[in-house]
């Protein structure tokens, strides 16, 4: 990927985080990010390892932040990440750490004499053309059918109610 084409295509933090994994140097920029799923293991595994008294342990709860996308413990508290400055925030140091570790492909050495010949595009096949009246006509039908039935449904109901008060 080239540095432009990071810049680019990567807008979500999905797509940042997975750049991070997949690089042949260890990438440590998204290591305290963790989406929704991650953070409730964390929080279930604090809770099941939790040794104090059940007010420290609501006082902690009551401190953690909710209703984020990710979140992150970089500061060793735990905060929500919004999707546009932190996420930019990431980016750049992401983008700063590519630069540092030399991981961009450069866009020059590819050789631009040298383009892959075009695939040929696939026969196309004739597409049957809609049967509108046949369409229009099978959803005259079934609107008729259902009114019908909604209307001995609707007298069905009636019939019922008035016996259920000729009989109180």
């Amino acid at each position: 990927m080239t540095r432009q084409e990071f810049i680019d295509d990567v807008t979500t933090w999905w797509e940042l985080i997975e750049w991070c994994n997949e690089q042949p140097v260890y990438c440590n920029v998204c290591e305290d990010v963790l989406d929704q799923e991650q953070y409730d293991e964390e929080v279930g595994e604090v809770i099941r390892d939790w040794s104090g008294s059940w007010e420290d342990l609501s006082d902690y709860l009551r401190s953690l932040p909710t209703g984020w996308g990710h979140y992150s413990t970089a500061d060793g508290d735990w905060e929500g990440l919004d999707d546009y400055d932190d996420f930019e925030d990431y980016k750049a140091r992401a983008l700063e750490w590519g630069d540092d570790h030399d991981v961009w492909d450069n866009a020059e050495n590819e050789e631009e004499g040298d383009d892959p010949e075009p695939e040929p595009e696939p026969e196309k096949t004739p597409v049957a053309a809609f049967d509108m009246d046949g369409i229009m006509n099978d959803t005259y039908k079934l609107l008729l059918t259902y009114r019908r039935r909604s209307a001995e449904e609707k007298a069905a109901m009636e019939r019922a109610t008035a016996e259920m008060v000729g009989h109180v």
